[in-house]
């Protein structure tokens, strides 16, 4: 289930994404199914899915479909991108912004070489903004950090901790200096293809 912030603005949130809560609801706000519609039988009119007002959880009770506030933007056509900005301008999430503490350094097996003397690096532009929204993207995704607790053994602590994200399918590894700067990122494809490179730099890292 989504966790949301506390002040959410759930209400809007929903409203923004085109469906009306009752103003008269307190806890689970009841409307009419949104996700997967053609689950359900003769088009169905009526209010079979609620919507909870504190977490912004929605369960149709018609179809059996449910998920988070996340889950709802998808539904309705959201990117991944979309989705998540939208949570942020309605306070559901926050944006890291700042870099981490001064003097942490990327773990030493995630340090990059310097380019080779002779050769232009190229241009890095991957920003800190970036990162913020593949590690919210990560922490939506609870059956993803279930997988990648029992195949991988990554803990959620670990995964705050390095502040991994996901950008599409590859789990993004950002990779700081000394003085925790924003240096590289690193792609890793945890599943997939054996043949397929499994971690891959990003330009200028």
């Amino acid at each position: 289930m989504t966790q949301t912030l506390p002040g959410a603005d759930i209400r809007h949130y929903y409203a923004a994404l085109g469906i009306a809560l009752p103003t008269w609801a307190s806890e689970n706000a009841d409307v009419r199914r949104f996700a997967d519609p053609d689950a359900h039988h003769h088009d169905d009119r009526r209010a079979s899915c609620s919507v909870n007002l504190t977490t912004g959880a929605f369960n149709c009770h018609g179809c059996g479909a449910h998920g988070g506030a996340y889950d709802a933007a998808l539904e309705l056509g959201h990117t991944p991108r979309s989705a998540i900005e939208l949570m942020i301008s309605h306070e559901l999430v926050n944006r890291r912004r700042t870099p981490p503490p001064h003097g942490r350094a990327a773990p030493r097996s995630h340090q990059l070489p310097p380019p080779t003397e002779g050769t232009a690096r190229p241009a890095f532009h991957v920003s800190e903004d970036d990162v913020a929204l593949w590690r919210t993207s990560l922490a939506l995704q609870p059956l993803t950090l279930q997988r990648l607790a029992r195949q991988r053994a990554w803990s959620v602590s670990t995964i705050r901790a390095f502040e991994l994200g996901i950008d599409g399918d590859p789990i993004t590894i950002p990779v700081r200096n000394q003085q925790g700067h924003l240096v590289g990122l690193l792609r890793y494809r945890a599943w997939g293809a054996n043949r397929a490179a499994k971690m891959l730099a990003a330009p200028g890292s």
